[in-house]
């Protein structure tokens, strides 16, 4: 081997182990932000793809009512709300053709609800539950509010549940 392959080597060792790394050529906190960035954008796939696969298999899924009134009704710091509470009890007794914004004012306008907030207040209610669940609680009939079919068929098997649990008590005493 000559003497000028002998640099070349040793040239090539010394500019391989020059490279820098990618905190030295973005910087410290820019770098941090690129991996922050990446581990983001994988999160939001990994959320797509479980909402993906929830949307699949939803229609063997059963809520129990409390559950689903827990979802509907509590605030972002986590308070139950009452006037939302009141709203969906109302919509629970309505029958499936629905109910008139006015007429759920009339049953609950003892709590305090101005008359115009009743919509705005549905319209956040689904919301919340279609981040949860990708449902509705109440579906626009109309002009009228009636509660969606996912919201009686899950409280409907909560009550079948509940009325076997009460026959099974009966006789057994």
């Amino acid at each position: 081997m000559t003497v000028a392959s002998q640099n070349d080597v040793e040239n090539e060792v010394k500019r391989s182990s020059k490279r820098r790394t990618p905190e030295q050529k973005f910087g410290v906190n820019r770098w941090h932000h690129i991996e922050q960035h990446r581990t983001l954008i994988e999160l939001r796939e990994a959320k797509a793809l479980l909402q993906q696969i929830f949307l699949g298999l939803s229609y063997l899924m059963q809520y129990g009512s409390q559950f689903l009134e827990d979802l509907v009704t509590k605030d972002d710091d986590g308070q139950k709300d009452d006037l939302d509470l009141a709203i969906l009890d109302v919509l629970r007794q309505a029958p499936a053709s629905g109910i008139l914004p006015k007429d759920i004012y009339a049953k609950v306008c003892r709590h305090g609800l101005a008359y115009h907030h009743i919509t705005r207040r549905i319209k956040r209610m689904n919301r919340r539950l279609r981040l949860k669940t990708s449902q509705n609680a109440a579906v626009k009939v109309g002009n009228r509010w009636s509660l969606s079919p996912f919201m009686r068929q899950n409280w409907g098997a909560k009550l079948e549940e509940l009325d076997e649990e009460i026959k099974t008590e009966e006789g057994e005493l």
